[in-house]
C-alpha cells in the first residue's frame, strides 16, 4: 500500500522535472483534496459540439483548459479512455506529458504495468498501446492504493 508520505514526495519529485507527470494504477484518491477530472465525462461532452474532422485538433486545448480550470497545483486525471479513441489521432502519454508542464497531473492509468513500461487493451485490441520505460523517462509511476495514514 502507497502511503500518503509516499505520494506527498513523488509530487515533490514532480515539481522538479520537466514534466509533472505521476502516473499511478490501482489508486483511488478519491478522499484526497485534489481536483478530480474524469476524462471521459468531461472531453466528451465537449467534443460533441465539435464537428467530428476538427476533434483530433480540438483534443490537446480543451485538455488543457480543464487542467487550467482545476484548482489547485496538482490535478487527479481519471477517465483517461477517451484518450485511446483512434479517431482522435493522438499519442496519450505524449499529450499527457505536455499538459504536465503547469501543474502536476495525478493520471489514475486504466491499463497495466509491464516489465518494460505500460499499456493499454490487449493486443488484438484496436486501441491497444504500450510505452518503452524510456518514453517515460521524465514521469514517476506509484502501483498501489494511497492511503490516508
Amino acid at each position: 500500500m502507497l502511503q500518503m508520505g509516499e505520494l506527498k514526495s513523488a509530487i515533490a519529485k514532480a515539481a522538479s522535472n520537466r514534466s509533472r507527470l505521476i502516473v499511478m494504477r490501482n489508486a483511488a484518491l478519491d478522499g484526497l483534496d485534489f481536483p478530480n477530472i474524469n476524462l471521459n465525462q468531461q472531453l466528451s461532452d465537449q467534443l460533441l459540439n465539435i464537428p467530428r474532422k476538427d476533434r483530433a485538433r480540438s483534443i490537446s486545448p480543451l485538455l488543457n483548459s480543464l487542467i487550467l480550470q482545476a484548482d489547485g497545483d496538482e490535478v487527479v486525471l481519471n477517465g483517461l479512455d477517451i484518450l485511446f479513441d483512434r479517431s482522435l489521432a493522438i499519442d496519450p502519454i505524449r499529450l499527457l506529458m505536455a499538459c504536465s508542464k503547469t501543474k502536476t497531473l495525478l493520471v489514475i492509468w486504466p491499463g497495466d504495468r509491464t516489465s518494460t513500461g505500460l499499456s493499454y487493451a490487449v493486443p488484438s485490441h484496436p486501441e491497444y498501446r504500450t510505452y518503452k520505460a524510456s518514453d517515460l523517462s521524465d514521469a514517476i509511476y506509484l502501483d498501489a492504493d494511497v492511503q490516508r495514514h
